[in-house]
């Protein structure tokens, strides 16, 4: 009650049911907390072995595993069974937890809006040394140096947004 809900009220708390025997739980366990270590506090990371502890088990309907629950303000907010691949992880995580770079990006913004054209552009250019598929970050850049007439880094940066990003038709209307 204490690790899980008490501390969801301050912090997304992302429960993991394991059993030590469970193969497709040894691989999905040094995801999370590799994840939990990334995101650096966003959200903590809680696991619970479902050999141990079945009365949890039963009470959070645990009938396969690994299962992993997300708690937030004192309920489970959202769930997922299985191994799943990092990104569709990071998708899940999103709406709950902010990384340092999600941080960097939003300040970057509100920098832009201010017009401290310089501080965005160290914020971005943090962003995308940290995370270097970061579409957002890119487009932000690449039409800040258009502005400048940087021309040849905007399109640069704008060449390296994947052609599944979001922001990939913005990226080649800028092209034109």
């Amino acid at each position: 009650e204490s690790e899980v809900v008490e501390k969801s009220h301050t912090t997304p708390v992302l429960v993991d049911f394991w059993a030590p025997w469970c193969a497709p739980c040894q691989s999905l366990s040094p995801l999370l907390e590799k994840l939990a270590e990334e995101y650096a506090g966003a959200f903590l990371l809680v696991k619970i072995n479902t050999d141990e502890n079945t009365d949890l088990s039963l009470t959070f309907q645990v009938r396969s595993i690994p299962q992993v629950i997300l708690f937030q303000n004192g309920k489970a907010v959202d769930q997922f069974m299985g191994v799943i691949p990092e990104p569709e992880i990071r998708r899940f995580l999103k709406p709950y937890c902010s990384t340092e770079v999600d941080k960097l990006f939003s300040n970057s913004q509100v920098k832009l809006k201010a017009g401290e054209k310089e501080e965005a552009r160290g914020l971005l250019e943090q962003v995308i040394d940290r995370e270097p598929l970061h579409s957002a970050a890119r487009l932000a850049l690449a039409k800040l140096l258009i502005r400048e007439q940087q021309l040849d880094q905007a399109q640069s940066h704008l060449q390296k947004i994947s052609f599944l990003a979001d922001e990939r038709e913005s990226a080649e209307r800028l092209q034109q």
